[in-house]
């Protein structure tokens, strides 16, 4: 089972379960709340430890908006708005990149009465930002959309008046109150389970294209009327299977389902008008013709003078992938994925031709940190050197360009290592890291990923539908690398990490492979751990910690100081669920990424790997590094995201405290039963309690002592207490563990018989 699909088994249980409440008639199905946001600029995630700190979120453009009195556009970049002045549509000038939001920006509406632009910014929720002074946006709200009580991506947005519209992730229809935009408030939501990916509106329409969930059908274009009071209800839809895009001009919808679609909106039943067989990611109308953005075939100009008949006049073949336009007078801003936004001048719709570009950056494939520096794994744009001094305000600060596309780097004193796929690896002196010279490469590979340890570069060398080769190149003269040992390993190798004789390599459904490197000339596998989908591994001391995303896997603590027999000490995956990619280790805690989440463990224990919270990441990680209490992420098109370990105390407390007592011949047993706990409600192992103990005779204090077992449980008990004595008082002094605090205040019991602190045994 899938994520989407586990997400979506959830969200019927939900609905069903709140069937009473709900109204799924096809007339009008909401609810309403009418309660405020909350507010993620306050909170942004419902974590202890971890907190966002900063990072630098740039990456694929998405999303597109324009200022056309002011001749703006406002580009989404990854994790971030970029604001740019296309007063010379030829040479579009940054103005702001201010703009960084707490997720992946999916969709963006910019108003220009009141000059705010609105952000879907994915696991980030709803955020708005005052542009009146385009140079220095200003954050007026960051907020999540509630659902069930859980906070909901956000994919697309229109705002109609003071009312935003916005398409949540689950599926639904949510409108915001935004007359106060530092205050949205959740009013309600649709009632049927279509899973909306792009909404648009008319003055009195809301027009919202997904994905029906199968659930309660509406349909993959669906049209609602905006009530006066600012409610949506339902009237009529289309099912195409899969939707990405709509716009509306006068009495026709333009929707991208696949192929691209003319609907006629007089029409009660929608009916199809003309079609194209274009995948439509956006669809602006002029003059009768139809601009598309059609992904990895670019912009397209149609005639729909005779909307039954359109015809393609001419094709613009961007460089990425078109997926969101806007015009200006005689310019088309295309967001063009990793091609940045290419402006493309139509005054004749016959020879579109583009005229100028603003390069975004692509996708970030990992992350080494060296000092002040990241040094970023940017696929065809190369390696990029960002000054991470200040997180809050991360820069790039130069650029490494590749030949093919860069996928690993590992740094080691004054160089970088680069895996460049087929144009090898490359070394670059990064001793002024602002201007990075390359030394020399080594071109007879397809560089994949590296590791560096002393002399030698270990890179894994992907060759196309065969087993890949360990390559071991000598890189102890930078400026002549030279190759001097080899061995193949298994296909799909994702992670390889060096720890003392030994290479460890994460090789996908072969396992943990680990290579004996003693003598670089002869490389040999000496062990090997049989776990499937194993996509990183980091080592620390005896162990090696492991992400397996299969489902008999997990996260996996190995004991590898014998490495030619790697043994399994410690596993978390509750009920096979916990699919984890990426890994990284400090002291007693790891990170580990789950698809777009992040997990903290303590594994202070490695035989029993405690987990202590989660927190969202903008997208799926596609590598973890941790330095000191900084974790970086690399995810995607997103770039970098930081987040730092605040340093608090992880705490523990008693969390069930209960009373045993039986008779025991002539006199009687008297004992306690204790659960410790963390603050999430986790059970805590090898946690130490000590109890001081009292009668009702006024003797005492006794002292006495347990440790928890793997549920997190031990008995303390006193035999052949005498009839005389006719209850015993046990108090909690103290709760004693490695890597937790006690927190006494935290102290409970759910049966209510105690306070978690204090308990009285009666006898039988």
């Amino acid at each position: 089972m899938n994520k989407r699909f586990v997400t979506l088994f959830l969200l019927v249980v939900l609905l069903l379960s709140a069937f009473p409440v709900l109204t799924f008639a096809q007339e009008d199905s909401t609810t309403t709340s009418s309660t405020p946001v909350a507010d993620r600029s306050a909170a942004l995630q419902e974590t202890t430890f971890i907190e966002p700190a900063g990072g630098w979120p740039y990456g694929s453009a998405e999303a597109i908006a324009a200022d056309t009195g002011r001749n703006l556009i406002f580009l989404g970049s990854g994790g971030a708005a970029l604001v740019l002045d296309v007063s010379n549509p030829l040479t579009p000038v940054l103005l702001s990149d201010q703009i960084k939001t707490h997720g992946f920006v999916e969709d963006l509406f910019y108003d220009p009465v009141t000059q705010r632009l609105y952000v879907a910014a994915g696991q980030g929720g709803m955020e708005i930002w005052d542009l009146q002074t385009a140079s220095a946006p200003q954050r007026l709200s960051a907020t999540e959309i509630i659902y069930f009580g859980a906070d909901i991506p956000v994919e697309g947005i229109v705002v109609v008046g003071d009312m935003a519209y916005v398409a949540g992730d689950w599926g639904f229809l949510h409108w915001i109150d935004v007359s106060n935009p530092a205050i949205p408030v959740q009013v309600g939501f649709n009632g049927q389970a279509v899973r909306p990916t792009d909404v648009v509106a008319t003055s009195d329409h809301v027009y919202a294209v997904g994905n029906d969930t199968g659930a309660f059908f509406e349909g993959d274009f669906s049209v609602y009327s905006i009530q006066p009071n600012g409610a949506l209800s339902y009237g009529g839809g289309r099912d195409f299977g899969i939707c990405s895009s709509a716009a509306i001009s006068g009495n026709y919808a333009y929707v991208g389902c696949g192929s691209w679609y003319i609907l006629d909106l007089t029409d009660p039943f929608l009916g199809t008008v003309g079609t194209l067989p274009l995948d439509a990611g956006g669809t602006v109308i002029s003059d009768n013709v139809a601009y598309v953005a059609s992904g990895s075939s670019g912009l397209h100009a149609v005639d729909i003078a005779n909307p039954s008949v359109p015809q393609e006049i001419s094709v613009y073949d961007s460089p990425g992938s078109a997926n969101d336009l806007v015009r200006i007078n005689d310019y088309i801003y295309l967001a063009d994925g990793a091609g940045g936004v290419r402006v493309v001048d139509v005054a004749d719709p016959a020879t579109i031709a583009e005229v100028g570009a603003y390069d975004t950056p692509g996708w970030s494939q990992s992350v080494a940190i060296q000092g002040d520096y990241a040094y970023l794994a940017g696929g065809v744009d190369g390696m990029q050197i960002v000054d991470v001094s200040d997180l809050e305000n991360a820069a790039l600060v130069s650029q490494y360009n590749a030949t093919n596309a860069v996928y690993d780097v590992a740094v080691q004193g004054n160089y970088a290592y680069v895996a460049d796929l087929s144009d090898g690896l490359h070394i670059v002196d990064i001793s002024d890291p602002i201007h990075p010279v390359g030394t020399g490469s080594y071109a007879g590979l397809d560089a994949f990923r590296v590791a560096v340890d002393g002399d030698y570069a270990y890179v894994i060398d992907s060759v196309v539908n065969q087993p890949y080769w360990l390559r071991v190149i000598d890189v102890s003269s930078p400026a002549a690398p030279i190759e001097v040992g080899a061995v193949q390993i298994g296909t799909l190798a994702w992670r390889v990490v060096v720890g003392g004789d030994y290479a460890y390599v994460a090789n996908n459904d072969s396992g943990l492979r680990i290579i004996d490197i003693s003598d670089p000339t002869q490389p040999i596998q000496v062990g090997q751990y049989p776990a499937l989908s194993v996509w990183d591994v980091v080592l620390q001391g005896d162990y090696a910690y492991v992400a397996s995303a299969d489902w008999d896997g997990g996260f996996l603590v190995l004991d590898v100081s014998n490495p030619s027999n790697p043994t399994l000490v410690g596993q978390y995956n509750p009920g096979g669920w916990f699919h984890p990619y990426h890994v990284a280790v400090a002291g007693n805690l790891a990170y580990v990424s789950r698809q777009d989440e992040l997990h903290l463990f303590d594994i202070a224990n490695p035989a029993n790997p405690q987990f202590i919270e989660q927190i969202d990441l903008p997208l799926d990680a596609t590598r973890l590094t941790v330095v000191d209490a900084t974790i970086y992420a690399t995810v995607g098109n997103a770039g970098l995201s930081a987040f730092r370990n605040q340093g608090t105390t992880m705490t523990l407390h008693v969390g069930d405290l209960d009373a045993l007592s039986r008779p025991s011949g002539n006199r009687w047993r008297a004992g306690v039963q204790v659960k410790v706990e963390d603050s999430a409600e986790n059970p805590i192992i090898d946690a130490t309690i000590a109890f001081s103990l009292t009668t009702d005779t006024g003797a005492g204090p006794f002292l006495r002592s347990c440790t928890t077992n793997g549920s997190g449980t031990c008995v303390v008990s006193i035999r052949k207490v005498p009839t005389t004595v006719n209850s015993i008082t046990f108090t909690v002094d103290n709760v004693i563990h490695a890597s937790y605090t006690y927190d006494q205040t935290a102290n409970h019991d759910p049966d209510g018989d105690s306070d978690g602190t204090v308990i009285t045994v009666v006898k039988p």
